[in-house]
């Protein structure tokens, strides 16, 4: 018994509780936001598609591209916050519906193109 470990009061490391910051949800808000609104764009885009006799399927190249670009950055900042052991119901989400909603209209327009 003479070797016995030492405990310590002082575990506060393993107490810590991590809580999203003002500045961490408007960034994830941001980027959020701009992927509703390529989402929402790309389905404009389908809709006025099939309403009407003209291709718009053309303007879905350049927003597949920044939705890749903004959805991996949201990709980067949600798993760095899942590293410091911040979870978001929200934001896990975003990471799972956002490519499902934006492809379920995007495929259908790049696929028409003629």
């Amino acid at each position: 018994m003479k070797y016995a470990p030492v405990m310590r009061e002082d575990d506060e490391d393993r107490v810590r509780v991590s809580v999203l910051s003002a500045g961490q949800k408007r960034g994830m808000r941001f980027l959020a936001g701009v992927q509703i609104a390529l989402i929402a764009l790309t389905w404009g885009l389908l809709i006025a598609q099939i309403a009407t006799s003209i291709n718009f399927g053309m303007g879905v190249a350049p927003t597949l591209l920044l939705f890749i670009v903004f959805y991996l950055h949201f990709t980067k900042q949600a798993i760095a916050l899942r590293d410091e052991g911040i979870r978001v119901r929200w934001i896990a989400a975003m990471r799972v519906w956002s490519p499902i909603l934006f492809l379920c209209a995007g495929l259908p327009c790049l696929f028409t193109i003629s």
